[in-house]
């Protein structure tokens, strides 16, 4: 993987979700979604604000407990499992998460965050389910515009008219 390789969510085919510590990621274009939570929902929040894969080992050996050869090799082997389940894609450009690392490093230093007792370190399980698949493929909510619904792709429809 290279050094500074910035990913990000595979937008319109996935969208997601973070709550309460679990992200859910939905592939709009196969019907698949997923679950990661804890460590995993972590480093799929650092990858939807544009952070590197560097920044992202850096921040999660500093909040976790763990040899950093385990942290580094997890975050490596979750980052290739998103990417063959198409969930990301490379960003353009990618180093631009200097300003919001900027940003997040000045924000914690004024919370007491350095102080803040390390997490014990449990490596991240993307868990897949197919089960709404045929539901999730029928619901034309996501053959939408960028506006999003009730705004029809005008595309798909004539791209369906031509086969």
């Amino acid at each position: 993987m290279e050094e500074a390789k910035v990913f990000a969510p595979n937008k319109p085919n996935v969208i997601h979700e973070v709550i309460d510590g679990e992200a859910v990621i939905v592939n709009l274009k196969n019907g698949t979604y997923y679950s990661i939570d804890k460590v995993g929902a972590e480093l799929w929040d650092y990858i939807d604000k544009g952070f590197s894969v560097p920044t992202i080992i850096e921040r999660l050996q500093a909040r976790y407990v763990g040899s950093p050869e385990s942290i580094s090799q997890s975050v490596e082997k979750l980052i290739t499992q998103f990417q063959s389940e198409n969930l990301i894609v490379p960003k353009n450009g990618g180093h631009a998460e200097d300003a919001a690392t900027n940003g997040m490093e000045q924000k914690a230093s004024g919370n007491g965050e350095e102080t803040e007792e390390k997490l014990p370190f449990e490596e991240p399980k993307l868990e897949k389910y197919s089960d709404m698949e045929d539901l999730l493929l029928l619901d034309p909510i996501h053959d939408v515009e960028e506006e999003g619904w009730p705004r029809a792709n005008a595309n798909k429809e004539e791209d369906e008219k031509v086969k």
